[in-house]
């Protein structure tokens, strides 16, 4: 059987990123967009993970509504592009504004002259050069009371000691569920790093 031609070129109805987006915001989940001239677009799908014991007509909690930020700077570090992308942009939702960075070097290079700009630094575990526990010890020799949530994929390779003992209190492995994610980062400001 042919493969049907392609649509030609502005021939689309344009209906179908918008309904996968409106999709994936229904179910928790989101979409980051990479795109460049000449060479095409990538789109990566983040899903929000499926509890294997849930049943289908079990009456979900209610959530509260997560406290909303009032522009509390933040620093989200991940060697991860869109990791990065996608956690700015659910921070910024809440009201809060942020500070890529995709190289715990160029964090530290920042908070040599304005570390005291920030109000929460939010890292990724397994990076290349240092890893997120070593960052937080670096971090915490400057300004001690700064809280930093450490996220990693890897819940097995990170020693549990070894992030109580770099000064975090808060951590989650990917993916982050947002609505408890947000919760913690209203928790961390609230409370500090005492």
């Amino acid at each position: 059987m042919p493969l049907p031609n392609p649509k030609e070129l502005g021939k689309g109805t344009g209906l179908g990123l918008s309904m996968v987006q409106g999709l994936l915001i229904r179910s928790g989940g989101h979409i980051t967009v990479e795109s460049r001239p000449g060479r095409g677009s990538s789109f990566q799908l983040l899903f929000p993970l499926a509890s294997p014991e849930e049943s289908p007509n079990k009456s979900l909690p209610e959530l509260k509504e997560p406290h909303r930020g009032a522009g509390q700077l933040v620093a989200v570090v991940d060697d991860e592009p869109a990791v990065t992308r996608y956690l700015s942009e659910l921070l910024q939702g809440q009201g809060y504004r942020v500070q890529q960075f995709n190289s715990p070097a160029d964090l530290l290079a920042v908070f040599e002259s304005n570390g005291e700009e920030f109000a929460l630094v939010i890292t990724d575990q397994t990076m290349p050069g240092i890893d997120g526990t070593e960052l937080a010890v670096s971090l915490h020799q400057t300004t001690p009371e700064l809280p930093v949530i450490l996220c990693t994929g890897y819940a097995s390779g990170t020693d549990a000691a070894d992030v109580q003992k770099a000064g975090i209190r808060y951590h989650f492995t990917k993916p982050v569920d947002p609505h408890a994610f947000l919760q913690t980062i209203a928790e961390a400001l609230r409370t500090g790093n005492a």
